[in-house]
């Protein structure tokens, strides 16, 4: 009898990148979110730069999500 495999190689090499995604992600919105507070928000403090980060980052995700909403 032969094995149906649970999860393919490539499944299993997609879940150990999303800890990866999610780190570079974070990394680069807290770059670009520093960088368009400076130049936008000059008076604006930490807290605008974290919302502006965090926004980044969520908006990567809801655009991942519906640019592979759209594959299938």
């Amino acid at each position: 009898m032969k094995r149906i495999p649970i999860f393919t190689r490539s499944d299993w090499k997609e879940k150990l990148m999303r800890p990866q995604v999610l780190v570079i992600r974070i990394i680069l919105g807290l770059i670009f979110g520093a960088l368009l507070t400076r130049v936008f928000f000059p008076a604006g403090g930490m807290g605008l730069m974290f919302l502006i980060a965090g926004l980044l980052v969520f908006f990567a995700y809801v655009f991942e999500y519906v640019h592979k909403k759209g594959d299938s």
